[in-house]
């Protein structure tokens, strides 16, 4: 169980950015920040967030996600 948060402060224009590439890469925000932050992981990722995006039951992934995070 992750019960241990984890915050960055960043500007607008940042947090902007960021977020249009996460968009880009077919993730949530903070899926995108952690592929960046653990590489060895970015593929992982990159799957749940097109699983979370596409059609269908999305409770496997969002375990999947909730577990890696």
């Amino acid at each position: 169980m992750k019960t241990a948060h984890l915050q960055n402060r960043v500007t607008p224009a940042e947090k902007g950015r960021l977020a249009r590439a996460a968009r880009q890469a077919g993730l949530g925000l903070s899926a995108y920040v952690l592929a960046k932050a653990r590489p060895d992981r970015a593929e992982e990722w990159r799957t749940l967030g097109r699983d979370l995006a596409g059609p269908g039951d999305r409770r496997l992934a969002l375990a999947a996600l909730s577990t890696g995070l």
